[in-house]
């Protein structure tokens, strides 16, 4: 019997499958409620870490029966008719500038990214227009965008300009669409070298020499729905370099004058330069290359050795509409070099390649020599004939013989003034300094060396880049000796008595020349 009514059971379930199939398909129409949601996509945005924000400027209204149509969100302000005769949208550049600059917008909508990377971004939206701004970049520049997710009929219509404005009801097959949408962006960077193809980043130079400078950097293509937009170029320099005041512009390879429609360039200090473009210059100069030349002179108060004078510039720029906050910038370095001195700005790391020494004196328990004071050197770049000055012992150290605001290269070591009670040494020494640099411009190593193969060489090396604490290597020293003069005799010792004897002669004997003399005249 059980079986029997399995197999009854059987044919029922096939015979009502049957019928099922027979039957057209239908389903339950449902209206457009204010819930409804459609995935929008944002695409093109190649930094990390910014923030995609979707502001509602059109709401969807409805009532009992579904959609009704489309209204201006309240915060936009706007009042004026929403659609053209050909069912477009009628918000103008100029708007959308002044809802992305709008103060009090409502908070929006944050996008998330896809995946790392992936520089597309989602968000789950609401039927209706949203202005997207992309915020938070120091290199890029991007551009506003509107997405429009929207109703259409047998999915028709033009849902990402919000063309459709015919009401939808349950009675309607309907469905919420919307369309990606691009960001276009411009990427912003500058760049800082010094004009010589050898030494871009970093160089040796000396007091008194000229450095020429190059930027390079091109201005942002900035869309109509920005209304001002900054783009200043300051240039800092530190203490030890001074501004020329010969700045020059090239705009697409064309050159500039400066005026209120172009660029402005004012000097705050011996240090610091401003370049500031005029807000409609940038706007009508987009993607264009622009290039800065200018120079700095090398002063008294340039630091030395493993302390760098620096060069920094920075562009500042407008990076979202509203906000001044992008800013990108990048450092040269130039150093001088010394003698007996500093290695690092730091007290306990004086160097000592140079040492001034009295006469060598030998003892039953071996040889001394004493560190002398006062002796003048001259110091001669064997290729630019620049002469620096030094005296021994004024460094701070007995016996050094300190040379600050050297370039690399080699010198001529003469000393011109031997000290009190000294001989003049007729010795020269020659003295070559040669350097090192890491790729981004820093000091890796320099080497001073005195006379040669078979003199002594001091390396100093930086382990951590820019950090100048981290310095090995030690002073290997030349001793640049004096040899003093022969004593004159004792007062009151035999060598009194020799003269004064040799004195009495002379005396004698000119006396007795002279009457004899006399003697024959008279005669």
């Amino acid at each position: 019997m059980k079986k029997y009514l399995k197999k009854i059971s059987a044919l029922l379930i096939a015979i009502a499958m049957v019928v099922a199939m027979c039957i057209p398909a239908s389903a339950a129409n449902t209206k457009p409620v204010e819930t409804d949601t459609a995935t929008a996509t944002v695409s093109g945005i190649n930094v990390s870490g910014v923030k995609v924000t979707a502001y509602k400027i059109i709401d969807a209204n409805y009532n009992t029966e579904g959609f009704t149509g489309y209204s201006w969100s309240s915060w936009t302000g706007l009042s004026k008719a929403m659609f053209d005769a050909n069912g477009q949208l009628t918000l103008t550049d100029t708007e959308i500038t002044a809802l992305a600059e709008k103060d009090g917008k409502p908070d929006g909508t944050l996008m998330s990214e896809t995946s790392a990377g992936s520089g597309v971004y989602t968000a789950s939206l609401k039927a209706g227009a949203y202005m997207v701004l992309v915020t938070g970049s120091n290199t890029t520049v991007y551009n506003p965008v509107l997405i429009g997710i929207g109703y259409s009929k047998d999915g028709s219509g033009s849902s990402n300009t919000l063309s459709q404005t015919d009401a939808v009801t349950a009675a309607d097959s309907w469905t919420l669409e919307t369309s990606g949408a691009y960001v276009k962006s411009s990427d912003v960077s500058i760049k800082k070298t010094i004009d010589d193809a050898a030494k871009s980043k970093g160089n040796d130079v000396a007091v008194g020499d000229t450095i020429p400078y190059v930027i390079t950097t091109k201005i942002p293509s900035y869309s109509s729905e920005y209304s001002t937009v900054k783009f200043d170029i300051t240039d800092t320099l530190t203490a030890g370099l001074t501004n020329q005041e010969d700045v020059t512009v090239t705009v697409a390879g064309v050159a500039v004058t400066a005026g209120t429609d172009t660029f402005t360039v004012t000097y705050d200090s011996a240090q610091k330069m401003v370049i500031s473009f005029a807000s409609n210059y940038i706007k009508a100069h987009g993607t264009k290359d622009v290039v800065v030349k200018y120079s700095a002179k090398v002063n008294s108060s340039a630091t030395f050795n493993y302390v760098a004078n620096t060069n920094t510039v920075t562009l500042d720029y407008t990076n979202a509409p509203g906000e001044d906050k992008g800013s990108v910038k990048d450092t040269t370095y130039h150093y001088t070099f010394a003698l007996d001195a500093s290695l690092n700005g730091a007290t306990d790391r004086i160097t000592k390649e140079l040492l001034k020494t009295g006469e060598t004196i030998t003892k039953p328990d071996g040889t001394t020599t004493d560190a002398l004071n006062g002796a003048t050197f001259t110091l001669t770049n064997d290729d630019t004939t620049k002469v620096y000055t030094a005296v021994s012992g004024q460094g701070g150290v007995d016996g050094d013989i300190q040379f600050t605001g050297l370039d690399a290269g080699t010198y001529t070591l003469k000393e011109t003034v031997a000290p009190s009670g000294y001989q003049l040494s007729t010795v020269t020494h020659k003295v070559t300094i040669s350097a090192e640099y890491n790729t981004d411009g820093t000091l890796n190593s320099y080497t001073v060396n005195v006379d040669g193969a078979n003199g002594a060489t001091s390396t100093y090396t930086n382990a951590g880049d820019t950090v100048i604490t981290d310095i090995t290597g030690s002073s290997s020293t030349t001793n640049v000796p004096n040899t003093k003069l022969s004593s004159l005799p004792s007062t009151g010792g035999i060598g009194t008595y020799i003269f004064t004897i040799a004195g009495v002669v002379i005396m004698v004997v000119a006396a007795a020349m002279y009457f004899s003399r006399k003697k024959h005249s008279v005669q």
